[in-house]
C-alpha cells in the first residue's frame, strides 16, 4: 500500500500543474457597451505595403497576404450583438468585382453602398482598411543563453531522479518542462494597421452634401488599431514531435508546424487589433450619440425596460429653436408601421423625455427610433435596439483571423 500511494502522489501532482496551468491560459476578453446600432459592414481594404524596413530576427517560412473582404466578415461576425445591436455585411453589385468598382467615381460607389445599406435597414456603415507588410521574421522571446542553462540544469537534476527513485522531484521537474508550453519564447516582427471608420448613413452618397467615404463629411467617428509585433507560445507553433522533444531541448530550439504557426500568428494578430479598436470604440461613444448639422441633438439616454410590456425610454438634447423644422421622432418595432414619439419636458430646458409602451414588442425583438428632418422628409440618425440586448456590458473572447486569400494559405516553399 505505501509504495502505491507513493506513485500516485506524482502523478496527482503533475495533473494538478498541468490543471494550474490550462485554466492560467484562457483567452484575454474585451468588455463593450452593446450600443444602439445596426451597422452594414463593407469590404474592407486590403493595402500592401510597398516601404522598405530593416527587421531584425530571421524570416520565417511564410509570408502575411490578406483578403479584405473576408476580413470585413470575419469582423462583422465579431461585433454583432456584442459592440452594436446588430452587424450586416454588404457586398460589391452583382457582375461587378473589386477592382471594377474601385474604378466608379466616389461619389457613385458611396451612393451603392448607402442603397444597399438602407434595403438591409442598417443605421450606419462601416469602412476598414488593412495596412500590411506581408514580410515576417522572429526571433526568442528571451535569453536563448539562459533558456539553454536552465534545460541543461533541469535534464540533469531530471537524470538524478530516475536513478535515485526519486519519483516526487521527477514529477515536479516534468511539470516544469510542461510549464514551457506556456510560455511566449517567440516574438513575430510584423507590420499590420486596421482602421475602421463609421459613416452617417443620411449624407451619404448625397450629391449636395458632396458626402463620401473618402471625403470625411460622412464620418461620424473612427479608430485605428496596430502592431509592429506579436507573441506566440510554445503550444500554438509546436508540432506533435516538438511536445516530447521539449523535456530535453529548449522550446525556443524547436522549429514547430510551420502552418500551425501561420494560423496562431494570424489569430492573435487579427484578436489584438480588433480588440484594441473595440476599446476605442468605447472611448468614442459619446461622438455616436451626438449629430450636428441643421438639427444638433444628442441622445443621453435611450433603453428598453420590461414593464408591463416592452417600453422604449429615452431622454434627448434638441435646440428648441429647430423644433418646428423636425418631422418629430418615431419608432418602429420589426418594421411595422411607425408610431410618433411624444416628447415631454425633460430636468432642464432643452432637455425632452418621452417613454413609449410597445405592446407589439416581445424579446428579441429589434425597435428602431428614428429622428427626423420635417424639411427633407428624411432621417437624420436611426437607432435600433434589442430587447434584452442594446445597453447592456457584454464581455467576450474575441476569436477570429486574419483570412488570406485561399491560395496563399499553404507556407511558402
Amino acid at each position: 500500500m505505501p509504495r502505491t500511494q507513493a506513485h500516485r502522489s506524482p502523478v496527482g501532482l503533475f495533473l494538478l500543474i498541468c490543471i494550474g496551468l490550462l485554466a492560467s491560459c484562457s483567452s484575454t476578453k474585451v468588455a463593450a457597451r452593446v450600443l444602439p446600432f445596426h451597422v452594414a459592414v463593407l469590404p474592407f481594404e486590403a493595402l500592401e505595403s510597398t516601404a522598405q524596413r530593416e527587421i531584425e530576427g530571421t524570416p520565417v517560412g511564410f509570408e502575411l497576404l490578406l483578403d479584405g473582404a473576408l476580413l470585413a466578415r470575419e469582423v462583422a461576425s465579431q461585433l454583432d450583438g456584442f459592440a452594436f445591436t446588430r452587424v450586416s455585411t454588404l457586398e460589391y453589385p452583382a457582375g461587378v468585382g473589386p477592382v471594377e468598382f474601385h474604378q466608379l467615381p466616389a461619389s457613385q460607389r458611396a451612393a451603392w453602398w448607402r442603397e444597399a445599406a438602407e434595403v438591409s435597414q442598417a443605421d450606419l456603415v462601416l469602412s476598414g482598411q488593412v495596412r500590411y507588410d506581408p514580410t515576417v521574421h522572429s526571433k526568442f522571446a528571451g535569453s536563448a543563453t539562459w533558456a539553454v542553462l536552465a534545460q541543461t540544469l533541469r535534464v540533469s537534476l531530471g537524470g538524478f531522479a530516475l536513478r535515485q527513485g526519486l519519483d516526487g522531484l521527477l514529477a515536479v521537474l516534468v511539470g516544469l518542462e510542461v510549464s514551457e508550453w506556456w510560455n511566449e519564447d517567440r516574438v513575430y516582427l510584423v507590420e499590420v494597421g486596421l482602421e475602421c471608420t463609421l459613416h452617417e448613413l443620411s449624407v451619404l452618397g448625397d450629391d449636395g452634401a458632396g458626402a463620401s467615404l473618402v471625403n470625411r463629411q460622412a464620418r461620424l467617428a473612427g479608430a485605428a488599431a496596430f502592431r509592429d509585433q506579436v507573441k506566440l507560445r510554445f503550444h500554438q507553433r509546436a508540432s506533435r514531435l516538438d511536445y516530447p522533444l521539449s523535456l530535453i531541448i529548449p522550446t525556443p530550439l524547436l522549429g514547430g508546424d510551420l502552418e500551425k504557426e501561420h494560423r496562431s500568428l494570424r489569430q492573435t494578430l487579427a484578436s489584438e487589433l480588433l480588440g484594441d479598436w473595440v476599446r476605442q470604440l468605447g472611448l468614442r461613444e459619446a461622438e455616436l450619440l451626438e449629430g450636428g448639422g441643421v438639427l444638433p441633438y444628442g441622445v443621453d439616454a435611450l433603453r428598453l425596460e420590461r414593464r408591463a410590456t416592452w417600453t422604449l425610454v429615452g431622454q434627448v438634447r434638441l435646440d428648441t429653436r429647430v423644433l418646428d423644422l423636425m418631422d418629430g421622432l418615431r419608432v418602429r418595432v420589426d418594421g411595422r408601421d411607425p408610431l410618433e414619439v411624444p416628447l415631454g419636458e425633460g430636468p432642464v430646458p432643452g432637455v425632452f423625455s418621452f417613454e413609449v409602451p410597445l405592446p407589439e414588442a416581445s424579446d428579441g425583438s429589434t425597435v428602431r427610433l428614428e429622428i427626423r428632418d420635417g424639411a427633407l422628409r428624411q432621417g437624420v440618425r436611426n437607432f435600433s435596439l434589442i430587447a434584452g440586448l442594446t445597453g447592456t456590458r457584454v464581455e467576450r473572447a474575441i476569436r477570429m483571423e486574419l483570412p488570406a486569400p485561399p491560395s496563399q494559405l499553404d507556407p511558402l516553399p
